[in-house]
């Protein structure tokens, strides 16, 4: 059975691993605000591979990019790259970032604006959650959402072991006893990063592995 992997589910789940599910010393802000601070640091290491088809326009070089939300890296240009007849080999230009989210085609003549003049753009982003800064999927898998939900975790103990020095807890947990805690998890959420790593540098290089559409 899948895991249920929306923003809701998976502060169940770092409540559950917390065992505070009644909300006594974190708020759900504050989970989510460390499930969103782990989802960045797995995306670093696992990121999605996506891929666009831009129109080209007559007389024009440069293209913003803002409209793809969450993309961290260019990794590949095709153009002039046809629909209907896509070349084989696919044609790749000079290409640069001169501006924030803005790609440059650094081509000798101007695009002509010709229906068979497409841009195809390969790139990386962020995963997301959904309910999570109004996402409306979840593109992590089982394995991933359990990884960044043990993150999250230790995170929220690492924060509460902070504000509890010095103070007397109702638990029989001391700072000690959270940190000790936070730092076992937080192992196991960088040795989960570390395999993701791994298996991205035995994986083909990102220029010429397929990258599945997004439109």
């Amino acid at each position: 059975m899948a895991l249920a992997k929306a923003l809701a589910d998976l502060i169940l789940l770092v409540q559950g691993e917390l065992k505070d599910t009644g909300e006594v010393s974190w708020s759900d802000a504050e989970i989510t605000d460390h499930l969103r601070s782990c989802l960045i640091a797995y995306s670093q290491v696992s990121p999605r591979k996506l891929a666009a088809t831009i129109t080209a326009l007559a007389g024009t070089r440069e293209y913003a990019l803002t409209s793809y939300t969450g993309l961290m890296e260019v990794v590949d240009v095709w153009y002039p790259y046809d629909t209907t007849d896509p070349a084989y080999p696919p044609d790749r230009p000079p290409w640069s970032l001169p501006i924030s989210l803005t790609l440059s085609l650094d081509v000798v003549d101007d695009p002509s604006g010709a229906t068979d003049e497409k841009i195809r753009l390969f790139y990386t982003a962020l995963h997301t959650i959904n309910g999570l800064d109004s996402a409306a999927a979840t593109t992590l898998s089982d394995q991933g959402a359990l990884l960044v939900v043990t993150g999250a975790a230790a995170k929220a103990a690492m924060q509460l072991a902070q504000s509890v020095i010095g103070t007397v807890t109702v638990s029989s947990w001391t700072p000690r006893h959270f940190k000790d805690w936070a730092d076992a998890r937080s192992a196991q959420f960088n040795a989960g990063l570390e395999l993701e790593r791994q298996h991205a540098c035995l994986a083909q290089d990102g220029r010429s592995a397929p990258y599945p559409s997004n439109i």
